[in-house]
């Protein structure tokens, strides 16, 4: 059983029953890239955004892997790790690309 969020307008968690269907249907909120830093998710450009993981660029999900600490114990970094390996990343190829953004 996989869970993450869901519902765009009004964020709820959902449970999905396979994979395949998290990878679909998990969402993320983002402020766009150094948006919240800017100026708080406060002006026009940087307002939250719900988008679909899959819909993400890769340096995204790498980016949501290597800088949320709080997604660790939820089924999130399951489903990147999935999307990514669809898009023809090894598991190696994950682990070397989040220890190079680590250590820099």
């Amino acid at each position: 059983m996989f869970a993450a969020l869901t519902h765009p307008e009004r964020p709820v968690w959902n449970s999905f029953e396979t994979i395949d269907e998290a990878k679909l249907n998990a969402i993320w909120g983002t402020y766009g890239k150094h948006g919240a830093k800017h100026c708080g998710g406060n002006c026009p450009l940087h307002q939250l955004r719900w988008v679909r993981l899959v819909d993400c660029e890769t340096p995204h999900l790498f980016a949501i892997l290597s800088t949320q600490p709080q997604i660790r114990d939820t089924q999130y970094p399951t489903i990147i790790t999935a999307i990514l390996k669809d898009r023809g990343y090894t598991m190696k190829q994950i682990s070397d690309t989040l220890e190079s953004i680590e250590s820099v």
